[in-house]
C-alpha cells in the first residue's frame, strides 16, 4: 500500500492525517456514456452549440504545467465572461501565507486580453495580472485566512465577440507528492463532448474539493424559458463511494437530484423563470482514512 496527501493543506482538514491506498483508477466514463446516450466522439457539433474543447484543451496543459511545478490543485472553474462588465468572480479559499498560485486562460478566438485581479474578504487587491495576452498568472501568500474574489476581466474581446471562455486554476504549494487532478479532468472532457454532441451548450463547469460532510455549492444564472438543462458530476472513484448532486431554483425549491449509490451524478430540469440556482455537491461515504475527494460538475442547455 502507498501512501499519499490529502489535497487540501491540514489546516483545511477537520481530523487526523490521511493516507490512500493504490493511485487513482479511472473514473466512471463508460458509466457516464451510457447515462447520457450519446456517442462519445462528436464529429460536428449541433448548429448554435459553441464548443468548450479548445479551452478544455488549453486546461489540460496549463494542469500538467502547474502539477510538474510542484503545486496542489484545489480548485478549476470554467465560464462565460463578458467585456465592458466588472468580470466573472470566482471564490477561492486560502490559508494564510500559503504561498498560491492562480493561473487564468481564455478562449483564444474570442479573448485577446483576459486580465486576473485578486481581492481579499475585505475587497482589498491583493494580487493582478493586466499584462496584455490572455493567460494571467499570479503567486502569492494570502495575509490572512479567508475566501478570496479572483475576478477574470476581459481587457479587449476580438472583433467578432463580445466574450468568451475562460479557466482558472488555483492551487498551492507542496512538498508532499501532488494528488494529480488528471482524471477527473478526463471525466470533464467527456461529459462536455457527450453533452455538447446532444446539442447542450456547456455554460459552466467546475472542479472543486470536498470534505467529509462538507458540501460545495456552486450558483450560477440561468437564463429563463429553458425547457431541457443538464448538470452532470463525478467524484474520484477511488475516495469516495458516493456522490449527491442537488438543483435547487432561486427560490430554494428543489429541482431535481441524484442521490444514487456511486461516484456519478446526473441531472435534469427546465428552468422557467431566470435567475441564481444551486448546484449542492457532497461526497458521501469516503473511503477508509480518505479525508477529502475531488469532484466535478458541468451545467450545461438547450436552446440558448
Amino acid at each position: 500500500m502507498s501512501s499519499s496527501v490529502t489535497l487540501l493543506p491540514p489546516a483545511y482538514r477537520t481530523r487526523g492525517a490521511s493516507g490512500y491506498g493504490d493511485p487513482m483508477r479511472s473514473l466512471p466514463l463508460a458509466a457516464l456514456a451510457a447515462l447520457l446516450t450519446t456517442p462519445a466522439l462528436a464529429q460536428e457539433l449541433p448548429v448554435g452549440v459553441e464548443s468548450l474543447k479548445p479551452v478544455l484543451f488549453d486546461l489540460g496543459m496549463i494542469i500538467n504545467k502547474v502539477e510538474s511545478e510542484g503545486y496542489q490543485i484545489t480548485d478549476i472553474s470554467v465560464g462565460i465572461v463578458y467585456e465592458e462588465t466588472e468580470g466573472e468572480s470566482v471564490p477561492v479559499d486560502l490559508l494564510e501565507h500559503a504561498p498560491v498560485l492562480l493561473v487564468g486562460m481564455g478562449d483564444g478566438e474570442r479573448l485577446n486580453d483576459l486580465d486576473l485581479k485578486v481581492f481579499d474578504d475585505q475587497g482589498a487587491l491583493v494580487a493582478e495580472d493586466e499584462m496584455p495576452d490572455n493567460m494571467p498568472v499570479v503567486a502569492f501568500e494570502a495575509p490572512r485566512t479567508g475566501t478570496y474574489d479572483a475576478r477574470m476581466v476581459v481587457a479587449e474581446a476580438s472583433e467578432r465577440y463580445r466574450g468568451g471562455f475562460f479557466a482558472l486554476v488555483s492551487g498551492y504549494a507542496s512538498s508532499r507528492n501532488i494528488i494529480t487532478v488528471t482524471e477527473t479532468y478526463a471525466a470533464m472532457w467527456k461529459a462536455v463532448d457527450l453533452l455538447e454532441a446532444d446539442g447542450y451548450q456547456v455554460l459552466h463547469a467546475e472542479w472543486e474539493t470536498l470534505g467529509a460532510n462538507a458540501p460545495y455549492t456552486l450558483t450560477m444564472d440561468l437564463p429563463g424559458g429553458v425547457e431541457n438543462c443538464r448538470a452532470v458530476a463525478t467524484a474520484s472513484g477511488e475516495r469516495a463511494r458516493a456522490l449527491d448532486l442537488e438543483v435547487h431554483d432561486q427560490l430554494g425549491n428543489l429541482v431535481d437530484a441524484d442521490r444514487r449509490h456511486g461516484a456519478l451524478a446526473v441531472t435534469q430540469f427546465g428552468v422557467l423563470v431566470p435567475g441564481a440556482h444551486h448546484f449542492t455537491l457532497e461526497a458521501r461515504k469516503l473511503k477508509r482514512r480518505v479525508n477529502d475527494t475531488h469532484a466535478m460538475v458541468v451545467v450545461a442547455c438547450q436552446g440558448i
